[in-house]
């Protein structure tokens, strides 16, 4: 049987205690909760609270933060059957709770960021069930903590370094003290038997930090499973491969995709998602399934060297040093469509690119060994298209030239990258942004492939492709707002 869920949002209660009720001014002794909710939201709803956002409503509330809540429900379920496992899954619970089934104490959780499971097997009866979650102050418990183990440096007087709760709870210097409780994500019952999917992570994987057109990635899929009862071995597939799987095992699934669309940062290209379905199998029986979304990306923590002796802190998102800055008008200078093939390539890494993030090609044709004239017929295009934002030089050489005639511009209006990096690449000012080549290694291979090319002349001809590296310095920066 797969594995089945019963959620248990209908029919919650917030219960009142004395102390409650007399700040609230009212007899009742409980109210209507919401599930998933809070506190706040459930005394806002039943008419006891004012708006805390509106004008000073909020420095009376902060009681709620100081007492201790709970939330009640009766629900009717059937007992737990031979070789079923029953779960109570709490997808959040915020913060301090003592989670209480039939009068039986299933446990105690003391994180909101987190998941908790509780077997009810044992306790879970045909009929009706009561289900409470006692809340604790979270205020208090965090006092205790901090009286515990010491103070720590606090700027705002709250205790909020001391639980596992959402800090700005406790009030911050642009947000309300709205310290509350409660089911703040789904609580279900779930039932299954033999497996289940305990944790599936996947990893997406591309083959170069760049885009390629039509190029495939892989999905690494980590899975954990939990076993129950007899299940000697569970098979776990995902899209069309097959693992074979040990009890209490984890192990890693990879998956072949061809021509991936790559995810882009907002306003920098599309956010296509990929869904990932698995499914588990037991005795050709399906326990579980679950689904995931990916998106393909490949992202770059740059820390070099800047201009002023520290380190950068920026992301290099696809390998796209001036799209994942936000340039939309980029340009490439002196590519000549008849030049040397190595420039051709050039060319074509730059088009696929641009295409790959949904921007328009645009180029400045020239010879890039006649940098003068490229320099001016760039010049030319700007004053045409003043929308443009980036350059990308067909080499150093180009590049320089330019820097020469527009520096002034670079890169605040204006942001540029090279290639090669040339002696003057790092002495030009301001510096420029680059893509290297390591021409040693680039050398020797060309010799180890004109050696095997001499020694066997029959074998097909191949190409071997020779790594970059980004070079960041200071000629490229944010487009102009």
């Amino acid at each position: 049987m797969i594995r089945q869920r019963q959620t248990l949002h209908d029919g919650w209660t917030l219960q009142l205690d004395r102390g409650a009720m007399t700040e609230l001014g009212t007899e009742a002794t409980q109210v209507a909760a919401t599930v998933p909710g809070c506190v706040h939201t459930d005394l806002m709803a039943a008419g006891l609270l004012e708006d805390p956002l509106l004008e000073r409503n909020e420095a009376g509330q902060h009681w709620i933060g100081r007492a201790d809540w709970t939330f009640r429900v009766a629900f009717d379920a059937e007992a737990a059957q031979d070789a079923e496992r029953v779960d109570l899954v709490c997808d959040g619970l915020d913060t301090i709770a003592t989670v209480v089934l039939n009068q039986t104490e299933l446990g105690r959780t003391e994180n909101q960021h987190r998941t908790y499971r509780f077997d009810v097997g044992g306790v879970l009866r045909t009929g009706t069930n009561e289900l409470e979650v006692r809340f604790e102050s979270p205020v208090a418990f965090a006092a205790a903590q901090r009286d515990s183990v010491g103070d720590l440096p606090n700027p705002y007087g709250e205790p909020y370094n001391f639980i596992r709760k959402m800090a700005c709870n406790f009030g911050w210097d642009w947000g309300p003290q709205l310290t509350t409780a409660g089911i703040w994500r789904p609580i279900a019952l779930e039932r299954w038997h033999g497996s289940r999917f305990a944790a599936v992570r996947p990893t997406p994987v591309l083959g170069s930090a760049s885009p390629v057109e039509g190029e495939g990635a892989r999905v690494d899929v980590e899975i954990e499973l939990e076993q129950v009862g007899d299940a000697h071995a569970a098979r776990a597939r995902a899209i069309i491969d097959a693992v074979l799987m040990s009890p209490d095992a984890s192990t890693l699934v990879s998956l072949d995709a061809d021509s991936v669309r790559r995810w882009w940062p907002a306003g920098h290209g599309d956010q296509p998602l990929y869904r990932l379905d698995l499914v588990l199998t037991i005795g050709g029986h399906i326990v579980d399934r679950t689904s995931r979304h990916v998106g393909f990306r490949h992202v770059q923590l740059d820390t070099s060297a800047d201009a002023d002796g520290g380190a950068r802190f920026r992301f290099v998102v696809n390998g796209e040093r001036l799209i994942g800055l936000g340039h939309r008008r980029i340009v490439m200078a002196g590519s000549a469509p008849d030049t040397f093939p190595s420039i051709l390539e050039r060319r074509e890494g730059y088009r696929r690119a641009m295409t790959a993030a949904g921007l328009e090609p645009l180029f400045v044709d020239g010879h890039h060994d006649e940098p003068s004239g490229v320099t001016a017929r760039l010049i030319s295009e700007l004053d045409r298209v003043p929308d443009i934002t980036g350059v990308i030089a067909a080499n150093d050489e180009v590049a320089v030239t330019i820097l020469g005639e527009l520096a002034p511009l670079v890169p605040s209006r204006l942001s540029m990258i090279g290639f090669d990096d040339i002696d003057a690449a790092s002495k030009v000012r301001p510096r420029l942004d680059t893509v290297a080549v390591d021409k040693q290694s680039m050398g020797r291979l060309a010799v180890a492939m004109l050696v095997h090319r001499v020694s066997y002349p029959d074998d097909p001809a191949f190409t071997a492709v020779q790594p970059v590296s980004l070079v960041v310095r200071d000629s490229a920066g944010p487009p102009p707002t």
